[in-house]
């Protein structure tokens, strides 16, 4: 049995940024995407899978990314955790 859900869309990667350096700069374009800065609590989605009991733990990108970037980060970040039953 399988709970496939498509949520969203990632852009394709620019390889062209992992030879950017002091030497060889890049310049930045201004982004005209949007943005979503939502907490997880604010995503039908995420309170659809976690009614299902699909998995143990639930996070989104945002708060993924400052986990992976947290071993060399110079501010502060929080993270608010709550367990529900077991």
């Amino acid at each position: 049995m399988s709970n496939a859900a498509i949520c969203g869309e990632l852009s394709a990667y620019d390889e062209t940024w992992d030879r950017v350096s002091a030497k060889k700069p890049k310049a930045i374009k201004p982004f005209n995407g949007v943005t979503f800065e939502e907490a997880i609590w604010d995503d039908s989605t995420m309170i659809e899978l976690m009614q299902e009991g699909v998995a143990d733990i639930y996070t989104t990108d945002v708060i993924v990314a400052a986990i992976m970037c947290a071993a060399k980060s110079n501010y502060s970040w929080d993270i608010e955790i709550k367990k529900f039953g077991s």
